[in-house]
């Protein structure tokens, strides 16, 4: 099975390279990548407010040396920022004030799975889709899943907790047993979700401690899932279809709603290339029988929907799990959430439909039931993060479309840094006053992702930062209005750029590079990773590279180029990138470049092919990679 090889392919790769406890990364190329989230914040902008630069990445491997991290940096007064897969897009794992960054990607141990009750323990830093897998192969699966499958299950309890199958089984947080948690003194404590401590650490991003395992709910993997898909004229429609389907009989029977909007739609076609979907509104929604998928179809057609085929409604889900595929289009994207009372969303669509026309922009909005009364909404647009005054806007439209999600009911969905002037549209602030009495009580020296919501820190005396406090955010909020005006004269096409696998030059890369969505996908699944622990073997690390080549091209250290040049050209990263970009073409180019300037490490390449040969583990893994996974998966929607 393919997690139990990576797992094994560790230790079996340890004959060559011995496993350390703590891997430390001290290169500014690697401080810099690994500071960064999936937001396309510019980076001028991220360095006028923060120090957003750590002083040095840390890789534990064990528990014990996490604690002993957690430590030393108590004693010596360092800021630890947790940090998972970096999926999350309001600047949770960005420092404000430098700091020790802890990759907790390395704790991704299965320990225990008890069977009969039906709950499996992991280390905090497993991903989603090994878990699944690992799962699925015992005839189970998981109850709830982020709609980034590669991101860490601990990240999105710290983060998140909404995302798929909410609205059978509830927010993620009801489906943990327990949390061993690591103090600001590195002692570890286990705390069960009846303890009134337990919500402390939800949605807390990491302030707190650290959560290192999980005691998780799992459920029997279903015969079958089946997805029924309507399409609707109009909005209102489509929100009165809903209604009567989360009233109806057949409603206890559900287990996921989401709503595409036609302009998501279109997105899809155009990444796609050819006309597949229908452009209108569209409600999908997903049952495990063949009688509920009935019942379903028979009250959406009832309701003026349009049923669609059986291969769009497939299309549609399989492609659920690629937020951020739209970057073929524009290279940046950027998004405002919100939940939502289901009864008030007919009102904010209408908002949002005036602010298209008003500012000439398109929106895609999605939106995932969490409960029959309560929907998280996204709503995205594309950007041009090279253009700068244009991604000034940009960034400023997600401060006016977050104000507006507020103003007609919505309540934010994160805070991170970026939103910490509204995070009293998160907590209430009695609820804010508990938390920060908490902190207080359990991180007395700040140890735990200081400088964010709790107190945030800016550069120049807090100077800054002023912006971000909720009363001054909200007096200058009003300008934001007026400044949207420009943002015709700064309007991209909204034209695909095709990449096709094919001879392509220096001028292309770092267009293509802008594609990459930040989603960590890659990681996990790269050979060079599992070799060298360092994300610039991968192709997040390499795409970033690229794309800050010109400041970085004199400042990478002999072990950046060994692990950018730890590459199997094996065409894992190209079977799960989003953007589905062409990266083993690229790959050629960036060495000839970082050649010319470094020399070519010929004698840790040779060692780093020599490992991999005589791992009999390897073999195993490449059999099981994702690019046989995802291309039979494919194929198979294909077929329908």
């Amino acid at each position: 099975m393919w997690v139990d090889d990576m797992q094994t392919a560790k230790v079996d790769l340890q004959k060559d390279t011995p496993l350390k406890s703590i891997y430390t990364r001290q290169s500014i190329a690697a401080r810099r990548l690994y500071s960064q989230d999936v937001a396309e914040i510019p980076e001028y902008i991220k360095k006028i407010f923060f120090k957003t630069l750590p002083d040095v990445v840390v890789q534990p491997t064990t528990v014990d040396a996490l604690i002993q991290i957690i430590k030393d940096a108590r004693n010596k007064n360092k800021i630890v920022i947790p940090r998972g897969s970096a999926s999350y897009g309001f600047g949770g794992i960005i420092p404000a004030m430098g700091g020790i960054i802890v990759d907790l990607s390395h704790l991704n141990k299965i320990i225990e799975f008890d069977e009969f009750n039906e709950v499996i323990i992991v280390e905090s830093g497993i991903k989603w889709y090994q878990l699944d897998i690992y799962l699925n192969e015992r005839g189970y699966t998981v109850r709830t899943h982020p709609s980034s499958w590669f991101s860490t299950v601990g990240g999105w309890l710290a983060t998140g907790g909404y995302g798929f199958y909410n609205y059978k089984f509830g927010h993620f947080s009801e489906d943990v047993v327990f949390i061993d948690v690591i103090d600001a003194d590195g002692k570890i404590e286990r705390i069960s979700h009846d303890d009134k401590r337990f919500r402390n650490y939800v949605g807390t991003e990491g302030q707190m401690g650290i959560v290192v395992r999980l005691g998780i709910k799992v459920r029997k993997l279903p015969k079958r899932e089946y997805i029924s898909m309507a399409y609707f004229d109009s909005i209102p429609e489509l929100l009165d279809a809903l209604e009567n389907i989360v009233n109806s009989n057949v409603a206890s029977k559900i287990t996921n709603i989401m709503i595409y909007d036609a302009h998501k739609m279109h997105i899809m076609n155009i990444i796609r290339g050819k006309k597949i979907l229908t452009e209108k509104n569209a409600l999908i929604i997903t049952t495990e029988s063949d009688n509920d998928f009935k019942n379903v179809n028979q009250i959406l057609s009832e309701n003026n929907g349009q049923l669609s085929s059986e291969y769009e409604a497939l299309y549609v889900w399989h492609e659920r799990l690629f937020t951020f595929k739209p970057k073929r289009i524009k290279t940046g994207y950027l998004a405002s959430e919100h939940i939502f009372p289901i009864s008030k969303l007919k009102n904010y669509f209408v908002a949002l439909e005036k602010v298209k026309r008003r500012y000439n922009r398109e929106f895609s909005v999605q939106a995932y039931l969490v409960s029959s009364k309560e929907a998280l909404v996204i709503v995205s647009y594309l950007t041009n993060p090279r253009r700068r005054i244009a991604s000034i806007i940009d960034f400023l439209l997600v401060v006016y479309l977050t104000k507006l999600g507020i103003k007609y009911g919505g309540k934010l969905y994160g805070i991170g840094i970026w939103n910490n002037g509204l995070k009293f549209h998160k907590y209430s602030k009695e609820e804010f006053k508990k938390l920060w009495e908490y902190k207080q009580k359990i991180d007395p020296d700040y140890i735990f992702n200081r400088g964010k919501f709790f107190k945030l820190k800016t550069r120049l005396l807090g100077l800054p930062g002023l912006i971000f406090k909720p009363r001054i955010f909200t007096i200058s909020s009003v300008f934001i209005g007026p400044l949207m005006s420009l943002l015709k004269l700064f309007e991209g096409s909204d034209k695909t750029d095709v990449i096709e696998h094919k001879k392509i030059s220096i001028k292309d890369i770092e267009r293509i590079a802008y594609m990459c969505s930040n989603c960590g996908s890659c990681v996990s699944v790269c050979p060079g990773y599992l070799y060298t622990k360092n994300e610039l073997s991968t192709a997040r690390g390499k795409l970033f590279l690229i794309r800050n080549f010109g400041s970085l091209k004199n400042k990478l250290t002999h072990e950046d180029i060994v692990s950018v040049f730890s590459c199997l050209y094996c065409k894992n990263c190209e079977a799960v990138c989003q953007s589905e970009l062409p990266l083993v073409d690229i790959w050629p180019i960036l060495e000839e470049r970082l050649e010319k300037i470094y020399g070519r490490p010929k004698d840790e390449i040779e060692e780093f092919v020599r490992t991999m040969e005589y791992s009999e583990t390897y073999s195993g893994f490449l059999e099981q990679s994702p690019n046989t996974f995802k291309v039979e998966k494919f194929n198979l929607v294909e077929k329908v």
